[in-house]
């Protein structure tokens, strides 16, 4: 009984050696393809970086167009403002309402 015991237990160290061998065997398979996946996505990162700058640079040229149409269409705002209170200027002069009124009496 004792031998049989013996046997399990060193087969069982064994087995446990074994695990463990192949855990870091694993771990080193992991960290090489880690590895080899870093030295192949450099290029990529590059180029992602490339388009980025580009992406970058047209957002900054579209803001500024933006603010020009902004401007401009602030000053056309503004204009229409002018145009509508000298409108309501010319409507509300003495004269013109006199004439106005002329016109009605004469029909």
């Amino acid at each position: 009984m004792g031998t049989v015991a013996l046997i399990v237990f060193l087969g069982s160290l064994g087995v446990g050696l074994i695990c463990l061998v192949v855990l870091v065997y694993s771990a080193l398979r992991i960290y090489r393809t880690g590895r080899y996946a870093y030295k192949d996505s450099q290029p990529w990162v590059a180029l992602i970086k490339d388009y980025l700058e580009n992406f970058q640079a047209t957002a900054r040229i579209m803001e500024e167009r933006v603010q020009g149409i902004n401007r401009t269409s602030q000053e056309i705002r503004e204009s229409v403002d002018d145009i509508r209170d000298a409108l309501e200027e010319m409507n509300s002069h003495p004269l013109l309402r006199a004439a106005h009124l002329a016109g009605r009496f004469r029909r």
